[in-house]
């Protein structure tokens, strides 16, 4: 296989790649075209490309068959006044081997020309009327229009401006002006058929193939047929003319289906600022303030049972704990509508840069979001209690330091407790078993007293720290709390926008590879 044919092979295997990419994300009409030109290219690939196969088209009386039969030699396609004259495609071939190629192109009538070493490797064909009254001829020319390798329009004085020859083909065809040639027949009934054949070319150069030329001739007397013989031997020494028309094609295709939307020149399927909206209503919708100032609540309940005085903990156990009121989004009505406003607010933002195909695919990829989205920020309570639990060392040591000071303080109560009995009831002289502390403070009176004001004072000191720990755990929790939610944001929502996005990218690219750009 030629270099040529490799590089035609894999233009269009991109084409076919970026019709699967636009499928169900571009217009019907945009989209079908280019899958039926894949079936088309890889067709005629298959039949190789040194054979050209040349059509002649033209409407009805404008001498098509006489130029045919003019250019091969003999009389294969039948003349005469009657219309339409051509029901059917005629073929006329130089050389062997070109039945499976005719066979693909459908044409039953094939003629074996004259040998012609210029012309070898040549199949003419003519087609029927593409104006004719009979629906199937015009379905038969639309049919080979798109296959064949290159067009010769065949007009006359009185044809070559019809409205339905430029608006049915020729404009549609604008890309193709390579693979198209003009002739224009019955020159001999004009008296000054330049004038005719630069009106023509200006016609064309509306229509938008720029740069035409238009072979003035007569296929009944003969005159200029030469130049018709003469184009015919160009065509077929260049043997280019197929990989011109599937180029033509294959570029056409990629205009069909080109992209030119503000998310290509953008990274992000979502612009930073839409990103940082969706994870805030995402986050409001999660409760994550209110999470983080139970976090915070909690954390103050939680030292001042560990750090204060242990007589007065019971006080604390017995209030409603701060984590009861953690927010949960699944179980919220109001959370459940939040999260669809937001996913379908993101959603909006990333189709605004998109045109309405793959706008619409982007609505359609982040319809079912929601489900997934709630579910996951139901982790968000869960993470905020686990961050809750989380005890800083300190208040281990002034817990120790309370137990030991209530230890001290029951030590010097039931000291007291012991002498009070032993006096009162036993009329025991209980002075030998009272330690002093200069001679006026009995030592158990001084461990009661002193165990609980240590107590007290332990916990009046832990207050301090306890206020500030307790806003550093709330901010602490709400930024990672607002991370986790960005998180979710981008494996539930952005994450498929970014998927949407790489298709839409991706999709450019193939076309540049259509192109033969790459």
């Amino acid at each position: 296989m030629s270099d040529t044919n490799t590089q035609l092979n894999e233009r269009v295997e991109a084409l076919a790649a970026a019709v699967e990419l636009a499928s169900g994300r571009l217009e019907p009409q945009r989209v079908e075209p280019a899958e039926a030109l894949v079936a088309r290219v890889r067709g005629r690939l298959r039949h190789g490309t040194d054979r050209t196969v040349v059509a002649l088209a033209g409407p009805t009386g404008a001498g098509k068959s006489t130029f045919f039969n003019a250019l091969t030699g003999a009389e294969i396609s039948t003349t005469g006044v009657r219309r339409p004259t051509t029901s059917s495609t005629h073929a006329a071939q130089w050389g062997e081997g070109a039945s499976d190629l005719l066979d693909w192109l459908g044409v039953e009538r094939r003629h074996q020309a004259p040998p012609n070493a210029d012309l070898d490797g040549l199949i003419l064909l003519d087609l029927p009327d593409f104006d004719s009254t009979e629906r199937s001829h015009q379905m038969e020319v639309d049919r080979l229009v798109e296959l064949v390798d290159l067009l010769v329009w065949v007009v006359d004085p009185q044809k070559y401006a019809d409205q339905s020859l430029h608006e049915q083909y020729l404009r549609p065809l604008k890309g193709h002006g390579e693979v198209m040639r003009f002739v224009l027949n019955k020159a001999d009934t004009l008296a000054n058929p330049s004038e005719v054949a630069e009106d023509f070319v200006a016609r064309l150069a509306d229509d938008g193939i720029d740069g035409a030329e238009v072979i003035a001739l007569s296929a009944t007397s003969g005159e200029g047929v030469a130049a018709g013989h003469d184009l015919l031997r160009s065509i077929v020494s260049e043997r280019r003319a197929s990989m011109a028309r599937l180029d033509a094609d294959l570029r056409s295709a990629a205009d069909m289906l080109e992209h030119a939307d503000a998310a290509t020149q953008s990274g992000d399927a979502l612009a930073k600022s839409d990103q940082k909206e969706l994870v805030q209503s995402l986050g409001r919708a999660a409760g994550v303030e209110s999470a983080a100032t139970v976090v915070a609540d909690q954390y103050l309940r939680d030292g001042g049972l560990a750090t204060g005085w242990p007589a007065s903990r019971w006080v604390r156990k017995i209030r409603k704990t701060p984590l009861r009121a953690l927010p949960s989004p699944a179980a919220s009505s109001v959370a459940s509508a939040e999260v669809g406003v937001a996913v379908r607010d993101a959603a909006e933002a990333a189709a605004s840069r998109l045109e309405p195909g793959w706008a619409a695919s982007v609505r359609h990829d982040l319809r079912d979001a929601q489900p997934e989205v709630l579910e996951r920020l139901g982790t968000v309570p869960l993470r905020a209690a686990d961050a809750a639990r989380v005890r800083p060392a300190w208040w281990s040591i002034f817990s120790w330091l309370q137990r030991l000071a209530a230890l001290v303080a029951i030590v010097g109560a039931i000291w007291l407790l012991v002498l009070v009995i032993g006096e009162s009831f036993f009329r025991l002289d209980t002075d030998p078993l009272t330690p002093m502390i200069n001679d006026w403070l009995p030592v158990p009176t001084a461990l009661l007293i002193g165990g609980v004001v240590v107590g007290v004072l332990l916990g009046l000191v832990a207050k301090i720290p306890l206020s500030v720990g307790s806003k550093r755990r709330g901010a602490s929790v709400r930024k990672d709390l607002h991370a986790h939610v960005e998180t979710i944001a981008e494996a539930t929502v952005i994450s498929r926008l970014d998927a949407t996005l790489a298709d839409h990218r991706e999709l450019g690219k193939l076309l540049v590879t259509v192109r033969g750009q790459r």
